[in-house]
This record gives C-alpha cells, structure tokens and sequence, in this order.
C-alpha cells in the first residue's frame, strides 16, 4: 500500500533495465490502483511500445504478449486485447504468469467466465505461490468476491 514507494521502485527499475516492459507494466498498474487514469494509460503506452520491440525478436514470447493484452485491455482496446490473447493460446502455453494475466484480461474485458476459466488454469501451474497476487491486484477487483473465485483460492490453497 505504499504507493510512493512502489512507484519510485519501478521507475528505478525502468531505468535500470530500459529494454524492459515489466516495470511500466507494473507502473500502469500501480497508478490505476492509485486511480490516477492519465498515468496507468501512459505507463501502459510506454510498456506496449517496449513490448511491440521485444515481439519483432521474439513474436511468440508470452509473458510479453500477456502483459501486453492485459495493458490493451485497461486502456480499452478490447479488439487489441482479444486478439493478443488469441495468438497466446495459438502458441498454447502452461507459463503460470501468462495463464494468470490473461485471467486478469478477460476480467477487464467483461468476460468473467473466462476469466476463471484462465485463473483456474494458472492455479493448476503451480501458480498460487503468490496468492497475494489474486487479493490484490486491482484488475480482479470486479471478481474478488466472486464465490467460484473464492472456492478456487480455497481448493488451491495450502
């Protein structure tokens, strides 16, 4: 809940690695959850850009394209958003992170079925070693006390 913190701590870490979209992603996030719209949109415009670099090396790096449909998905480009999930699941990755991200996407887009469908998933990976993640994060706010998001936490628990 230290925001100040948080937001200094990944401006550092943009500055240090400036090839990375992890930190504005991050930054994106912190500043929605901080509700000050104008910023998460231009921290998410700044990780997208860094993100479409990384894809002309790599077009198949999921992480990237994960955070990348998530950002599409905040700042409303909901066309943007599903087709980057699309190309996630023509590659068919179990990565934990991206399974949780798109979750995270489909919770956005108004798609809550989905949304646990990929949540699920990313529980089944092994993923719920970073539960706070699910309690958190301001992009499942609409789900958070959703009772089948709740007995999914409650199964995956330990």
């Amino acid at each position: 809940d230290d925001y100040d913190a948080a937001v200094k701590y990944h401006k550092k870490g943009a500055i240090i690695k400036p090839y990375s979209e992890e930190p504005w992603h991050h930054l994106s996030m912190i500043f929605h959850k901080m509700g000050d719209v104008e910023l998460s949109r231009d921290a998410g415009g700044k990780m997208v850009n860094l993100a479409l670099r990384k894809l002309e090396v790599n077009p198949e790096d999921c992480v990237v394209l994960s955070r990348m449909a998530l950002t599409y998905a905040v700042i409303g480009e909901k066309d943007k958003a599903f087709k980057v999930v699309k190309k996630i699941e023509e590659i068919q990755t179990d990565d934990g992170i991206v399974l949780y991200n798109c979750g995270a996407t489909f919770t956005r887009l108004g798609k809550k079925d989905e949304a646990l469908s990929y949540l699920n998933a990313a529980c089944e990976k092994g993923f719920m070693n970073i539960i706070h993640w699910f309690t958190n994060d301001p992009y499942l706010e609409s789900i958070r006390d959703d009772p089948k998001l709740q007995e999914m936490l409650s199964k995956y628990a330990h």
